[in-house]
């Protein structure tokens, strides 16, 4: 290869693996950090060019487009680029060994602050709060029948023994002596103890809701999608067609069939404009979700920076999948052990793992920097409460207007 010139594609997404130029073309990244290893190693020149896309089969065809096309029609040596390592692609084309193992996972809008006004109901989950209800009216059932049993009481008598339960619920405390028989006090003791410890419970997890910001449940799987109604995005060009497209997993077939009736889940992720787009109408406005690896989303982050302010995606802390990722030549070329040898010594020296840190901000690694001194509580925290206290008022005000009519 020493003193010969090559025709060289290439393709990727922003950074770590490409960086583009005004005009869009790749002027950096760690994809052409490497080659740029691999020339100065063997001592061979090139000229370069950009893709729009990685390529594929063009249909009722054996041509190719993209940069697989490029390469399998000799106009140009080898392809530079994360290429994934993909079936398809290697009945047209050959790889050098896998330079990056990255694991894939959900890419969606950071998830929402919940309104302050819940607070007062989310320091007990929904199944504990029906057995707290149910539990009130099975007790309130329990005491009219002690109370009836124990000297025959009835009607209005009744009635008053019943809403003790919920009276003590909210006082924590009852009178003992207003009972003069054992079943009854003892009834009464152990729930002004349950009672107790029920409220303890609360008073500690609504200290810590009002103090800390509580948020929606993030996308981690596959299935939240779904329980959510949200759509999953599929980038043109990527394996991830033909892993939806040949899944056996009924939930991945179901993303595949709705992704071949609505054209609009399938967007362009190799050219920058066209994948920044999507990221703002896809999945910020339209609260959609899409595929990325972590090494991507580190490496995105001064443009999430630049265009919105802040990072506004997560991404979930489970893996979907995992995909090799290498460069592609034309088949059965001499010089593709030579450049597999320097591969292998990249590996061993450890630069093929450090090179994409080179394009990760020291803020993307360790968070963005949050104001943390404490805040005063705003009305958002207490509009349960102040609603409770209108409730109550109108309907203090709606008993005194009936007793008003009643004594006229």
């Amino acid at each position: 290869m020493s003193g010969q010139h090559f025709n060289v594609s290439g393709v990727g997404l922003s950074p770590p693996n490409a960086v583009f130029n005004n005009r869009g073309e790749i002027v950096g990244g760690v994809s052409l950090d490497v080659f740029n290893i691999m020339a100065n190693a063997m001592q061979f020149n090139y000229t370069f060019r950009t893709e729009n896309s990685w390529g594929g089969r063009i249909p009722n065809s054996k041509q190719w487009n993209g940069l697989i096309g490029s390469v399998r029609n000799q106009t140009s040596t080898i392809g530079v680029g994360l290429v994934f390592v993909d079936y398809n692609y290697y009945q047209a084309v050959d790889y050098l060994d896998p330079l990056w193992f990255y694991p894939v996972g959900l890419r969606s809008k950071k998830p929402s602050v919940l309104p302050g006004y819940g607070n007062l109901v989310r320091p007990f989950s929904s199944s504990v709060w029906i057995v707290i209800v149910m539990g009130v009216i099975f007790l309130m059932v329990v005491i009219v029948g002690i109370k009836y049993f124990e000297d025959g009481s009835n009607g209005q008598d009744l009635a008053h023994h019943g809403f003790l339960v919920v009276r003590i619920l909210f006082s924590q405390s009852g009178n003992l002596s207003a009972h003069n028989r054992r079943s009854s006090k003892i009834f009464v003791g152990f729930w002004v103890m349950a009672v107790l410890f029920l409220s303890s419970m609360y008073e500690c997890n609504l200290r810590a809701y009002l103090m800390l910001q509580s948020y929606e449940k993030p996308i981690e799987t596959e299935q939240d999608i779904v329980d959510r109604g949200l759509d999953l995005y599929l980038g043109y060009g990527t394996p991830f067609l033909a892993y939806f497209r040949e899944s056996q997993m009924e939930i991945r077939r179901q993303f595949w069939t709705k992704a071949q009736t609505n054209p609009d889940l399938i967007y362009q992720p190799a050219i920058a404009d066209c994948l920044l787009e999507h990221e703002k109408t896809h999945l910020l406005e339209k609260n959609g979700v899409d595929l990325l690896s972590p090494a991507f989303f580190l490496g995105r982050y001064p443009i999430m920076k630049a265009n919105f302010g802040y990072e506004p995606f997560s991404l979930s802390k489970r893996a979907m999948f995992e995909f090799q990722f290498s460069f592609v030549l034309g088949k059965y070329q001499d010089f593709r052990e030579d450049l597999n040898q320097i591969v292998r010594h990249l590996h061993a020296s450890g630069i093929l793992n450090t090179l994409p840190s080179r394009y990760f901000s020291l803020e993307a690694l360790v968070g963005e920097i949050t104001d943390t001194t404490p805040k005063p509580f705003g009305m958002e925290h207490f509009v349960a409460a102040f609603a409770i206290l209108g409730v109550g008022l109108i309907g203090s005000a709606m008993a005194l207007a009936k007793e008003r009519c009643g004594s006229k």
